[in-house]
């Protein structure tokens, strides 16, 4: 009959503590630096929104994403039309006037006349959200390597 061989690793608790502090600490770093990415991407967004007023623009936002393996930040949109604005619409049946109006603050005959337009044309998708990641890079390449200057730091300590 073989025998097992068991090897046991204790660690004190001031070890563990230490160790549990750093993290943490780390942790709390990266926390802000998504928290930063994000305000400054949804700031980034908004300003390059198409329409200055109206509930797109208000709704872009940024909020951190953290599961298992992973922790980001996700600049969205809630406005119910925000996919319009950012890929277009291909010509085709006119929208609504009624609910095209409040969007672009228009009334009665000019509503009627813009829903009319985009039959005909279809309209331009903005890709707001694929130019604010494209912009962002250079600053979540920064943040990437700023990590990876903490976790040498907490790789020495």
């Amino acid at each position: 009959m073989a025998g097992r061989a068991k090897i046991t690793v204790t660690w004190d608790g001031d070890i563990i503590e230490r160790v549990d502090a750093k993290l943490s600490a780390l942790n709390g770093r990266v926390y802000d630096i998504l928290d930063g990415l994000g305000a400054e991407g949804a700031g980034f967004a908004r300003s390059i929104s198409p329409v200055e007023t109206g509930n797109y623009r208000g709704s872009l936002h940024a909020r951190r994403r953290l599961t298992r393996n992973r922790q980001g930040v996700e600049i969205t949109s809630a406005a119910p039309h925000a996919h319009l604005v950012e890929v277009g619409r291909k010509p085709g049946k006119a929208p609504p006037s009624d609910k095209l109006g409040p969007v672009l603050g228009l009334t009665g005959a000019d509503a009627f006349m813009v829903a009319r337009s985009i039959a005909a044309k279809g309209t331009k998708g903005h890709r707001v959200i694929a130019k604010t990641k494209k912009a962002m890079a250079p600053r979540t390449v920064a943040a990437h390597r700023q990590l990876g200057i903490w976790l040498n730091d907490l790789d020495a300590s």
